[in-house]
């Protein structure tokens, strides 16, 4: 579980570097991190292409409301509920998208990328023997 924490957060710093470092990016390590400790953990139930692409349906609109969260807090005066309904209101089409998004490159490449993600997890792995 670590590694998927691991994964999700360097991956968001390192994306950030080319598509623009801010405010946002601690959220979205932190996000991401969820969303690798989430498929760490549910990984055994993962090996099937329709339950990986609907776990990826769910992970990405958790991600999104979580930014529209962030969002919400770090740009809006009031928060009331009123405008916490309007901002995720708001940013429902686009984390639709990044949902479908996801749902698409599980089809695509999900057993491909499953087992590269296990193939970085045996690597982690290290055993010490003691002479």
């Amino acid at each position: 579980m670590r590694s998927g924490i691991a994964v999700g957060g360097v991956a968001a710093l390192v994306s950030n570097f080319f598509l623009g470092q801010g405010v946002w990016t601690p959220w979205q390590m932190l996000a991401w991190g969820a969303c690798g400790a989430a498929g760490a953990a549910a990984a055994p139930l993962l090996r099937r292409r329709v339950v990986l692409a609907a776990f990826c349906f769910v992970l990405g609109m958790g991600f999104s409301s979580f930014m529209d969260v962030w969002n919400w807090l770090a740009f809006y005066d009031q928060h009331t509920w009123q405008t916490f309904v309007a901002v995720q209101a708001r940013g429902l089409p686009f984390d639709l998208a990044h949902a479908i998004g996801n749902v698409v490159i599980a089809f695509v490449a999900g057993p491909e990328l499953r087992r590269l993600l296990e193939r970085y997890g045996r690597r982690l792995k290290a055993e010490v023997v003691w002479a």
